[in-house]
């Protein structure tokens, strides 16, 4: 199985409360989104949000768009062990 590398912004939007935590979106998967308490959160959360998007996108007979050829090598200190 390939690891793809997609990029995900990881944002608190204008206005919310510092208690309304973080979101997370995907430029290249409109629709799929993730939140969580912190930032740490969020992007772990979006692992799964993105897994799951991706699952419904091939269930649907949908083509999952190649990541940009860039999105290797943006690293974000966040790790997930599958």
């Amino acid at each position: 199985m390939a690891i793809r590398f997609y990029h995900a912004i990881a944002f608190r939007a204008p206005g919310d409360d510092p208690d309304d935590g973080w979101d997370v979106v995907f430029p290249d998967f409109p629709g799929c989104i993730s939140q969580g308490d912190t930032a740490q959160d969020a992007m772990e959360n979006a692992v799964d949000a993105l897994a799951l998007h991706i699952d419904g996108m091939v269930a649907e007979g949908r083509r999952c768009l190649r990541p940009p050829e860039w999105a290797g090598r943006c690293r974000i200190g966040l790790r997930q062990t599958i």
